[in-house]
């Protein structure tokens, strides 16, 4: 298991820190992981501009980072 993640969006760097920090980081900037969703691909949806459009197309909660 790795110890830190490096979350990047088109070459920008979002996200680096401990493994166990990466979901309370998304939530505090209103990106909430669904409770049946795994956190990988939670973290795959936030970091992909395709998979951005249908989280925001299903949830006014998410934020568009790109």
């Amino acid at each position: 298991m790795c110890a830190s993640l490096i979350c990047v969006i088109a070459g920008k760097l979002v996200y680096h820190g401990p493994r166990e920090e990466v979901l309370p980081f998304f939530e505090s900037q209103g990106m909430h992981c669904p409770e049946r969703k795994a956190d990988s691909d939670f973290l795959q949806e936030v970091t992909s501009r395709k998979d951005q459009k249908v989280s925001i197309a299903t949830s006014s909660s998410c934020i568009l980072l790109l």
